[in-house]
């Protein structure tokens, strides 16, 4: 018995002796769970008073918690720079956000991870944003306090036995101290209180710390806005003293504020109404509410509470280390050991357990929502960008910032070396199509069709570009519920601007699948990216639906992402249609492009028609100008007039381009104008009738409006420069064609003539970019400037004229015979009316070129839907236009092939009065022309003297008929075909008329201005026998040869011939034996010529070259 008694006097002394030692078991612990019941549940503080073990774990986390939170800037003491500079930091995951950030000391971690949401979340506009206890946090206080409380109280239970036992040994009631409930009361008591009020230090303490960086913030901004730079107004104009600064904690420079403006000479600084007024209206918006609600004294109360606490859980704890060391029984102190172990066993099983029900709800964010859906991405719709394989992107941080200002934050997406872009554009409304269906829905209303054929809501594509690698891929879905679709794609950037585009092959061949890609194939992120596309559309779509105007959003107290349960929801597909702004933006675009696309086909037709120009003025030029070495002047003067006039042709031609071009950039700027106007006022429409808008909208109206103008003005930058770019590639080009021409001569031409026709090729895109700069490119006096141009050449022609005149005596003045002089004068005299009247028909046909540009004027041609002038400026169509043009095809064929490629019958006809002068049309084949089309263009085409319909028509008849009088009476040359009609040999060259055999060809009239023999030439081929009849008598037959394009000269004799000034006629008819072949004419050369004629000077009379309807 005295064994046993010994040994348990021996275990009781032990446990006195150690009894102080003991209480450090789980200090950490419980410091660590106090500082993180707010994210853990409020149990995880409340069982940590159950056990003495751990006490001082409890004072030492209030402690922190108290001295992070007491701030007091009158005297510069900052209550978390002290604890940091003494070596303390609060345990927890929720207590250090009241402490400094160890990554960046000068500022709190909770505005550190503030601003770590913010741009995770893409939340550009913080004005926008209040942060709030999260709903129940009362009651979860409440449940804090009780449960507290209740466990709390379990920790007396130890002491029971030692404080009976004591009262037993003195047979008296004991007082509460020492030895009474007294010291077990107060830890019990104390840790409580440090328990319960150092979590509500912490709720206020956080709650200010982030409302008070997001004033910091909203101050700051709003501050640049009004372009105020804080830092150095309130650091006196030194930025070394960090009073108003980023790195710093906002609650330093919020009070440097209030001490700026409180200074007893504000009224007297700069901007101080200003920023005054912001500084009060985001007061009022984030601080006043918790000033109001949380009362200065209710803070001190509570750093009170729990500095009662502390010394409570401090004097308590000692206490209960004397009660067990003055136990009077050793049963006492054995069965507190077991007790408080056992406490501390269950204090582990709850804290291991972590039930969630007892975890807070955070802190609550509100935003307040753009009142509109974010613009679509770009002015193409899905079908464009599928159509030519270009699409603009946006980034993800900008495109992110706009949708979640439209729906509120959502889980980011986020790899490395991933990047993402977005497209958003519109998709066509899905409505009936076929014209049966149309006339079945003749009699619904206007409002219904309309909302028919309206753009619906976008559909989202992204693009997923490896950063490593530098290669990606465009991905996105027809249906929500399907897997993505993936098209390869490159990504390039905007010359000029830092945008960036993508090119995609939208064909079968473009398409791949996800195994072909390193980061398609990664099974993980792309469920990661689809789970992040489908809640875009998801959020967008909702947002549509439900127009909310504010959007809540939780954080946890350590603010990471609150997890929540929440049902699984899928977007679904509907057809909704977009929006004004989109539709707005969509016209915009689409007259964009289709003026880009248009200045090409017209810098496509300037290249067309040099090229022929320049073929048929070198076609004038005799072909001994290339390959004989003794030339003439005359010969010399005609080659060198032929490139100083194709210098005016490119000259007129660019400036009409040019003229056209600028007509449609006013155009476009006017257009562009209204478009943003409309896509604001559509966008912006609830915040316009407000009487104070938000402040935020103002933003979002800026920034739209500063991205639609910086879209547009490098647009208009890109495509100017590639216009001008391309002009001097065709002056370039042209360049160098007049250089080879002048190699392949075998004359050595004048030094200074061909200098001159190099400098004027060189300088020519400098002086046409200096006239249009002159004159603003405007395009209202373009026929006027034709004119000008036309006089400024003529004046050009005579200075050379005279040149080639003295050029010419030099070259004679060694010849004894004044008959050569006479002879390369009078060559030089013909040369020069041959010269002026090519320049003559030049600017003729320019001048119907200016009147083919000027119908270009018209807005309709950029905005229309569809337009006739659209087709008439294809491709297609430019190639159907430049035969029109040709000379060599002065026998036109038209077919339905034709006039479609023209883009119709008024385009076609349009064509045709502006083409060259023609003589004879077959329509045979081309049965959308009608008689009436027929009989407008031979009345506009004067030169027409030759047709065949497929309906023959007196009416044609009696036009034609005119056209030919017509000729007669002004003494004109002209050919009259009869039975004939155009072959499509223009495919191969130049066409032919063909007459059946014993058929009239046709009768040529002319007149001779000699009285002598005369010759006329025929270009002609296939066998056969020709019969000709001069003025009612017969000639020679001429048999027409195999050869193609065969030239025969008919002879015509002085005898058979009428009178200078009476008109003679020539009958060329197919005679029966050329069955059963039929006639080929390639041309009737006109006028006809002499055989011998001598001329004097004095005898030369030009015949009046003056263009008519020039009005020179």
């Amino acid at each position: 018995m005295s064994n046993s008694n010994d040994f348990s006097g021996t275990i009781t002394g032990g446990i006195q002796d150690i009894s102080a030692l003991l209480p450090l078991l789980g200090t950490e612990q419980c410091e660590k769970h106090v500082g993180s019941a707010l994210d853990r549940g409020f149990l995880y503080s409340s069982v940590t008073p159950i056990s003495i073990f751990g006490s001082l774990g409890i004072v030492r986390a209030a402690f922190n918690i108290l001295i992070a939170s007491i701030n007091i800037p009158r005297f510069r003491f900052w209550g978390a720079a002290k604890l940091s500079d003494g070596g303390f930091t609060p345990a927890g995951v929720v207590a250090p956000m009241i402490a400094l950030d160890p990554k960046y000391p000068r500022q709190f971690l909770a505005e550190t991870r503030l601003e770590a949401m913010l741009a995770e979340q893409h939340i550009e506009n913080v004005e926008d944003l209040t942060v709030s206890w999260g709903k129940g946090i009362l009651g979860w206080n409440f449940l804090l306090i009780a449960s507290t409380l209740v466990i709390s109280s379990a920790g007396i239970v130890p002491y029971i036995r030692i404080i009976f036992d004591s009262q037993h040994a003195s047979s008296k009631a004991l007082p509460l101290f020492p030895l009474g409930f007294g010291f077990p009361f107060l830890r019990v008591v104390g840790s409580a209180l440090c328990v319960i009020f150092a979590q509500f230090l912490i709720q206020i303490r956080v709650l200010v710390l982030l409302k008070t960086r997001l004033l910091f913030i909203a101050i700051d901004r709003k501050a640049k806005e009004a372009r105020i730079d804080l830092e150095l107004t309130i650091n006196d104009r030194k930025r070394a003293k960090s009073l108003w600064n980023s790195e710093v904690t906002s609650e330093k420079c919020i009070w440097a504020l209030r001490m700026w403006l409180a200074r007893p000479d504000a009224e007297k600084l700069n901007n101080r109404s200003s920023i005054e007024e912001i500084y009060k209206s985001e007061y009022r918006r984030q601080l006043e509410s918790i000033d109001t609600r949380v009362l200065r004294w209710v803070n001190a109360l509570l750093v009170f509470l729990v500095v009662l606490g502390c010394f409570s859980t401090v004097v308590g704890y000692v206490g209960c280390f004397y009660l067990i060391q003055h136990a009077s029984t050793s049963k006492g102190p054995l069965l507190w050991l077991g007790l408080e172990a056992l406490l501390s066993v269950v204090r582990i099983l709850v804290w291991a357990i972590n039930p969630s029900w007892d975890d807070s709800r955070g802190i609550l964010y509100e935003i307040q929502l753009a009142l509109h859906p974010p613009l679509i991405t770009c002015n193409k719709s899905e079908a464009d960008i599928q159509l030519d394989g270009i699409a603009p992107l946006m980034r993800s941080d900008r495109f992110l910032e706009e949708v979640v200002a439209y729906t509120g934050p959502f889980p980011a997406f986020a790899a490395p070396d991933v990047t993402l872009y977005y497209i958003l554009t519109a998709i066509s409304a899905k409505g009936k199509d076929s014209d049966s269906e149309r006339d079945s829905e003749s009699e619904q209303d206007s409002k219904a069709e309309q909302t028919k054929t309206l753009p619906g809501i976008g559909k989202l594509h992204m693009v997923l570009s490896d950063d490593k690698e530098q290669t990606s891929r465009i991905l996105f879905k027809d249906d929500t519920r399907d897997s993505f679709s993936i098209y390869i794609s490159s990504l390039e950037p905007v010359p000029g601007t830092a945008a960036i585009r993508a090119r995609v092959d939208f064909s079968d061949e473009g398409s791949t699948g996800s195994e072909t890609h390193s980061l398609t194939s990664d099974n993980f992120l792309m469920a990661r990216l689809e789970a992040h596309y489908d809640e875009i559309r998801l959020k967008l779509q909702k947002q549509r639906s439900d127009t909310k105007c504010q959007a809540f959003f939780a954080r946890t107290w350590a603010m990471e992402t609150l997890s929540t349960t929440k049902r699984e929801e899928v977007a679904t597909e509907t057809n909704q249609p977009a929006t004004e702004a989109d539709v707005a933006y969509l016209r915009q675009g689409h007259m964009e492009r289709r003026w880009y696309d248009t200045c090409r086909q017209l810098e496509e037709w300037v290249t067309l028609l040099t090229t022929l120009y320049s073929k048929e003025l070198a076609e004038d030029v005799s072909t001994d100008l290339v390959f004989t070495e003794e030339m003439t002047p005359a010969r010399k003067y005609m080659a060198d007039e032929t490139e100083f006039l194709l210098i005016e042709c490119q000259r007129n031609l660019e400036q009409l381009l040019i003229s056209t071009t600028q007509k449609w950039i006013k155009h476009l700027e006017t257009d562009h104008m209204a478009m943003r106007q409309a896509v604001v006022n559509s966008t912006f429409v609830q915040s316009s009738v407000t009487t104070n808008p938000h402040h935020t909208e103002q933003k979002r109206t800026s920034k739209i409006m500063s991205r639609l103008k910086n879209e547009f003005e490098s647009l208009l930058w890109t495509e100017v420069r590639t216009r001008r770019d391309n002009m001097r590639n065709r002056v370039i080009g042209q360049t160098e064609l007049m250089e080879q021409r002048i190699q392949e001569r075998k004359y050595t031409t004048n030094n200074a003539v061909k200098e001159a026709i190099t400098n004027a090729w060189k300088a020519l895109p400098d002086v046409i970019s200096s006239e249009s700069a002159r004159t603003g490119g405007t395009a209202n006096n373009s026929s006027a400037r034709i004119v000008t141009n036309w006089r400024e050449f003529e004046v050009s022609m005579r200075a050379r004229y005279n040149s080639a005149i003295q050029l010419a005596k030099e070259e004679v003045k060694q010849q004894t015979s004044t008959s050569d002089e006479k002879e390369h004068r009078v060559q030089l005299a013909r040369m020069k009316t041959r010269c002026r009247q090519r320049a003559n028909r030049l600017f003729s046909r320019l001048e119907a070129q200016e009147d083919e540009f000027k119908d270009l004027y018209t807005k309709d041609v950029l905005t229309a839907d569809s337009h006739p002038l659209v087709d008439y400026w294809s491709s297609i169509s430019l190639q159907e236009r430049l035969r029109l043009q040709d000379r060599r095809q002065k026998f036109l064929k038209l077919s339905n092939t034709s006039v479609e490629a023209v883009g119709g019958r008024q385009n076609m006809l349009r064509a045709l009065k502006r083409s060259q002068d023609f003589a004879f049309i077959d329509t045979r084949e081309a049965s959308l022309l009608t008689n009436e089309d027929v009989i407008s263009v031979i009345k506009s085409v004067t030169s027409v003297t030759g047709v065949r319909t497929w309906k023959w028509s007196t009416e044609v008849y009696e036009v034609l008929d005119s056209n030919v009088k017509a000729a007669i009476n002004a003494n004109r040359d002209v050919c009259c075909y009869v039975n004939m009609g155009a072959t499509d040999y223009h495919l191969k060259g130049s066409p032919y008329l063909i007459a059946p055999p014993d058929a009239v060809a046709c009768i040529v009239c002319f007149y001779i201005t000699t009285k002598s023999d005369h010759t006329i030439t025929l270009c002609h081929t296939k066998n056969g026998k020709l019969n000709l009849v001069l003025n009612g008598r017969g000639l020679q037959s001429l048999v027409a040869p195999s050869e193609i394009w065969h030239r025969d000269d008919i002879y015509l004799p002085n005898d058979l011939l009428n009178d200078v000034g009476q008109l003679n006629m020539l009958e060329i008819s197919v005679d029966k034996q050329n069955a059963p072949y039929n006639y080929w004419l390639s041309d009737i050369l006109l006028p006809v010529q002499p055989v011998q004629v001598v001329v004097e000077p004095d005898t030369i009379t030009p015949a009046n070259l003056h263009i008519s309807h020039l009005h020179l």
